[in-house]
């Protein structure tokens, strides 16, 4: 399924140097999307909707996955059959992801062995409101800031339901574009101390100079059994690139700090880090904030 994807993005790719970045942070995000695609697992899923999609690239390559994955000999591994691409703006699709699958299909019909198009559909409409109730059993968000993609999940309005929990989807896949420590914890927070959703599964990349954190969230009907709050990066300890993440914002919340207290997010972050009884080199780099607040106590 990776080789399909990586093939697809390539194809749809304008060049060689925004295949290679698109990739490398596409891949870590596909990589959670597939985790929940395989047959042995409870609520498996079988249609993922693409919001805010844009050109449509990550949509087409799940496309490109679904129809090449079709069930063999028994098997269902990785199968999702169908997949939607939804965004606001109706140039973004047309000029984007309509244009290109328009491409791919015309592609398709000129292969004899092939008899399908893409099992995909492109939408318009504004977060999730494109989609009908069971319609998609993922949502996937990518390229916006924490705050977008809340309003997306949870909704602007004060409605007794929320727009996610309209849609009955079962998964949460994020990748915001700032992955500083405070928005990712406003987003954790609203997901699942606001939602009472469960974080599964963590991936980082670094790409062109920024960090890409994707999140892998998933449902919790069952309000007596919710687990414990997990902190971004509780799946990357241990992650070579995590580390580097970490120890890059410890410097920097460093000269924020100098300036005035943290933003109440960062601070908490900074306690979590503080509580990691394994993690002695981050202590060591945090000291300046674990110094202040021994003093202040």
């Amino acid at each position: 399924p990776m080789d399909v994807a990586k093939c697809a993005m390539e194809i749809l790719s304008s060049n060689r140097r925004s295949f290679n970045r698109t990739w490398e942070r596409m891949n870590p995000l596909i990589q959670l999307i597939l985790l929940p695609c395989k047959s042995s697992t409870k609520n498996r899923m079988t249609s993922v909707a693409d919001v805010g999609c844009d050109h449509g690239m990550l949509a087409l390559s799940l496309a490109c996955i679904a129809l090449v994955n079709q069930p063999r000999d028994g098997s269902d591994e990785y199968l999702f059959s169908r997949v939607y691409g939804t965004d606001l703006s109706s140039q973004a699709l047309e000029n984007g992801g309509i244009a290109s699958l328009k491409r791919v299909n015309d592609a398709l019909s000129k292969i004899d062995t092939v008899s399908t198009e893409l099992p995909i559909q492109f939408r318009i409409g504004d977060g999730l409101s494109a989609l009908q109730p069971g319609e998609a059993d993922a949502v996937v968000i990518a390229g916006m800031g924490v705050h977008t993609m809340l309003d997306i999940i949870v909704g602007k309005s004060e409605a007794k339901t929320t727009p996610i929990e309209t849609l009955e989807s079962e998964y949460i896949f994020v990748q915001p574009t700032n992955s500083r420590p405070q928005h990712l914890l406003i987003l954790y927070d609203g997901l699942q101390k606001d939602l009472g959703w469960e974080l599964c599964d963590e991936k980082v990349a670094f790409v062109g100079g920024r960090w890409y954190i994707s999140s892998f969230f998933r449902r919790n009907d069952d309000d007596s059994n919710i687990g414990p709050y997990r902190f971004p990066g509780h799946y990357l300890l241990g992650n070579e690139i995590f580390d580097k993440y970490v120890r890059h914002h410890l410097e920097w919340l460093k000269q924020v700090f100098q300036k005035g207290p943290l933003a109440e997010e960062d601070a908490r972050w900074m306690k979590h880090l503080l509580s990691q009884t394994d993690k002695n080199e981050w202590k060591m780099l945090a000291t300046w904030y674990n110094d202040s607040h021994t003093a202040a106590d």
